[in-house]
């Protein structure tokens, strides 16, 4: 599931819900938008889950995109 919302001046917004990170792209392809300004974030996540946290990956040559793929567990510390 990938929820996408949009950050502006004035605060984010969920403006999405989809299927999948191609769903929403190409949902959102004609979304109007300042991209020096305002940023369109996908969160990439699973439904009934509580994410421990999200791993930014900013796409290269898209300004103002963000995909965010979040984390439900880690592997355990070989340290402890």
């Amino acid at each position: 599931m990938v929820v996408v919302s949009h950050r502006g001046w004035d605060g984010s917004r969920i403006i999405g819900i989809f299927n999948s990170l191609e769903d929403a792209r190409e949902s959102t392809k004609d979304f109007i938008y300042d991209v020096q300004r305002e940023e369109l974030i996908f969160d990439v996540m699973e439904i009934g889950k509580l994410s421990q946290s999200a791993c930014h990956l900013q796409t290269g040559s898209n300004m103002g995109i963000i995909i965010r793929q979040h984390r439900y567990s880690f592997p355990p510390d070989p340290h402890t």
